[in-house]
């Protein structure tokens, strides 16, 4: 009953079935009969009264306990945060032709980016620190003005206190063939090995917590030297 009405269940189906992927929009019984289920004979006491709880407020309650649900499935399940947010992330972006999920199609606000790059400064960090340096990511100075109307939206990308500089005949030419490819993503090493500029789509999908991941451990893998950091720090 509860796990009908979570977030997990949204995930697994999108995930797994081709109605849903398709934007049939249906769920089958197939698909319930699928999902790996806990065994109710190992849940411990405490588990079950949680579980009874839940579901007498979810019949009851006027407020749902939505998130407590959420928080007590994935737990359930052996989940960690980073796959809770992956979850989310994905529900978000996967729902844009839908129209509740039409804001993941919006165009990205200064907040948005902002907290994007707090989550891209926070999984650099240790990269950096170890060897006795600080991330700094923010936008690009005073080129991405209240007026920017490009598809793209950048970050720089840099040890603290350093100024990535932006050639602007270069950065055209860059979001061209990144549009040409259907490309998501843009990394340009500025000279000097002075950082990055890190290009998104300028669309709220593609600035969640988790693209912010996945876009910190693309920049470890290839791109630490090319803000002055040793790609394998001792």
């Amino acid at each position: 009953y509860l796990l009908t009405q979570s977030i997990l269940f949204d995930y697994w189906c999108l995930m797994t079935s081709a109605g849903v992927g398709a934007d049939f929009q249906t769920l089958n019984k197939e698909e319930l009969d699928a999902i790996p289920f806990p065994d109710p004979a190992s849940l411990t006491k405490e588990t079950k009264t949680q579980l009874q709880t839940l579901a007498r407020r979810l019949q009851r309650d006027a407020n749902k306990p939505w998130g407590e649900i959420d928080t007590c499935l994935f737990a359930l399940y052996g989940l960690d945060e980073t796959d809770v947010q992956t979850a989310r992330d994905t529900l978000f972006a996967a729902a844009a032709f839908r129209k509740e999920g039409r804001s993941a199609l919006e165009h990205t606000t200064v907040a948005c980016r902002a907290e994007f790059g707090e989550a891209l400064a926070k999984h650099l960090a240790p990269f950096f620190a170890v060897c006795g340096e600080a991330v700094h990511v923010a936008e690009p100075e005073g080129w991405q003005t209240d007026q920017w109307r490009e598809p793209w939206v950048f970050l720089a990308v840099s040890r603290k206190g350093v100024v990535v500089p932006v050639n602007a005949s270069l950065m055209k030419r860059a979001m061209e063939e990144a549009n040409r490819k259907s490309a998501s993503r843009i990394i340009v090493r500025a000279p000097g090995r002075r950082g990055l500029l890190i290009g998104l789509l300028n669309q709220r999908r593609w600035w969640t917590q988790t693209r912010a991941l996945l876009c910190a451990q693309h920049i470890i893998r290839q791109d630490l030297a090319a803000v002055g950091v040793p790609e394998s720090p001792a």
